[in-house]
C-alpha cells in the first residue's frame, strides 16, 4: 500500500487528487499496488469536496518522520554520509 500526500490543491494537485481519488482501481492497477491519498496540504477551505476530510494545513501531521530521513546522500572520503533536510530548508546534521 503506497499512501500519498498531496501538497497544494491549485491547478496540478487537484488534478492529482481527482485521478488517484476517483480512478483509484485503474491507477493501481497500473502501478501494480493499492495507493491512497492519505493527506492533502492547504491553508484554503473546501469543505464541499468529496474527500474534505483528507485536507490538512499542518505539516507535521502529514509524517512528523520525514525531517528523520535521509534525502541527500553524499560520499566523503569513501564514506556514506547522510545530510537531512527539514521542510524549512535548515540543514541538519
Amino acid at each position: 500500500m503506497i499512501y500519498a500526500a498531496i501538497l497544494g490543491h491549485g491547478t496540478v494537485g487537484s488534478g492529482v487528487a481527482e485521478i488517484l481519488i476517483n480512478h483509484n482501481a485503474l491507477v493501481s492497477k497500473k502501478i501494480k499496488n493499492d495507493i491512497s491519498v492519505k493527506y492533502i496540504l492547504e491553508l484554503r477551505d473546501f469543505s464541499h469536496l468529496p474527500y474534505a476530510e483528507k485536507f490538512t494545513n499542518d505539516f507535521n501531521k502529514m509524517s512528523p518522520k520525514w525531517e528523520k530521513r535521509c534525502y541527500f546522500k553524499q560520499r566523503t572520503r569513501g564514506a556514506k554520509r547522510c545530510r537531512t533536510f527539514s521542510y524549512s530548508g535548515k540543514k541538519q546534521r
